[in-house]
């Protein structure tokens, strides 16, 4: 099957939404539609460019992009078309999804992803377009509770009196080694960081906290509410600075994301981690967490853009 592969905007891209959110909605189709656009407009989501293969001027097949706030996109592969044979379909995903891959640059984001679960099958075929295995990732979940950790006398300043720049700062102190995701560390300015954050759930202003240690910024908390499930908080990001790290920072920051989950009513969190992060997954069990699921993230990295920023300073 020859078919022409292309980056489509305006009524192609939002029939490249429409076809893809249909395709298991069976009856309820408009409904699911529209739940998905609200969706895209509450979390920040670009959904304006979107990959097709075209035979003639019929859209054969389609891959939907959704460029997410922080300079990061995730491509979400459909599991088939209807009629299309198993060989053509995983031929034409490749392509798209290789497409999309090339426009990195262009698009100026710093990463594009697929978070795959246990369908093999699919992480075959982002593999085979390029994207590398960035991370597995351990989903724990654990019920609010009383923590009873002994931690050092943190002294916490909530978001309102931080703001974006000193807390982008923080976060970046606690990338210095770490154990989560490395492989992303220059890839994002500050901005773009508080940004991909703050829409990573529902953006919970009293979540957000910076640790302080002995006059300096220690750690770093950020909880989100969910749509999802209103009782639960995301723990969006923790880290603890390099220099603090083995003085029990790490435990007053989650004995602080209970109380205030407690606060604020909710009952449970729930979080991802990086399955090589031993030592995080450790103190994550210590506080109740337990495995929930798995995710696989594949992705492909703006090498250009790392470079152009760390040229920068």
């Amino acid at each position: 099957m020859e078919l022409d592969y292309r980056i489509v905007e305006g009524q192609a891209a939002e029939e490249v939404v429409r076809r893809t959110v249909r395709g298991g909605a069976g009856a309820r189709a408009d409904e699911a539609v529209a739940a998905f656009e609200r969706f895209a407009e509450r979390y920040g989501l670009d959904l304006s460019r979107q990959a097709a293969a075209y035979e003639g001027e019929l859209m054969a097949a389609w891959c939907l992009f959704l460029g997410n706030r922080g300079a990061t996109g995730t491509v979400m592969a459909p599991q088939r078309f209807e009629g299309m044979r198993r060989s053509d379909y995983e031929t034409a995903m490749v392509e798209l999804i290789r497409l999309i891959a090339r426009q990195i640059d262009a698009w100026d984001l710093a990463m594009i992803q697929a978070m795959v679960g246990d369908d093999h099958s699919q992480a075959v075929l982002f593999e085979r377009a390029g994207y590398q295995r960035l991370a597995d990732l351990m989903i724990m979940e654990a019920p609010v509770a009383l923590a009873e950790e002994d931690v050092p006398p943190i002294e916490w300043l909530p978001y309102e009196e931080v703001g974006d720049d000193r807390l982008a700062s923080a976060i970046f102190e606690t990338y210095v080694e770490s154990r989560d995701c490395p492989e992303l560390t220059g890839l994002r300015t500050g901005s773009d960081v508080i940004e991909g954050h703050r829409y990573s759930g529902v953006f919970e202003p009293q979540g957000w906290w910076l640790a302080r240690l002995e006059g300096g910024d220690a750690g770093v908390l950020l909880l989100n509410s969910t749509e999802e499930d209103p009782s639960r908080l995301e723990l969006v990001y923790m880290g603890v600075a390099q220099r603090f790290r083995g003085r029990g920072v790490g435990k007053a920051i989650l004995a602080k994301a209970m109380a205030v989950s407690r606060e604020l009513g909710k009952r449970r969190i729930r979080l991802a981690v990086d399955s090589r992060n031993r030592a995080a997954i450790g103190l994550y069990r210590r506080f109740g967490f337990r495995p929930h699921s798995h995710q696989s993230v594949l992705a492909v990295l703006n090498e250009a853009r790392r470079d152009r920023l760390m040229a920068q300073g």
